[in-house]
């Protein structure tokens, strides 16, 4: 099984958007900070887009630009953006055995309140509260 690593990495291009204000960057340059392809990169701003986070812009001096304000976009937000809901996702079970029913609704219980729960922590925190030294750091390199 494997873990979804969207949502990291949708954070991952926030940041780096959000450190070059008002600018269009490529999905290239976008790319080489991830260590993803920009292929990858393009599917994520794609959502963004959709989100209303990120406009884009075709052509050779295009890219993606952040449109709205880091301190405004809550990492509740952007998971919703990029994520299916739902951290688990209950197998199903052989549908006449008893074990099976109960295990399966009780399970659901745990995972709603797990899902509740981490909800609550990125609702908490915007983009700024986990990329403030970040984007620091890096426009203090470039």
């Amino acid at each position: 099984m494997t873990k979804s690593t969207r949502f990291p990495v949708a954070v991952h291009i926030l940041t780096f958007l959000s450190a070059r204000p008002g600018e269009y960057v490529s999905s290239e340059a976008i790319a080489k900070s991830v260590a993803t392809n920009p292929v990858a990169v393009r599917k994520i701003l794609g959502m963004l887009v959709k989100a209303g986070f990120v406009s884009s812009l075709a052509g050779s001096k295009g890219g993606a630009k952040l449109e709205v304000a880091p301190n405004k976009l809550s990492l509740l937000d952007i998971y919703q953006a990029v994520e299916p809901r739902g951290i688990f996702q209950m197998h199903e079970p052989h549908p006449h055995c008893p074990l099976a029913k109960g295990v399966k609704a009780d399970l659901q219980q745990v995972f709603d309140l797990a899902q509740t729960a981490m909800e609550r922590q990125l609702a908490a925190k915007t983009l700024q509260d986990v990329s403030q030294k970040a984007v620091l750091d890096f426009n203090q390199v470039m």
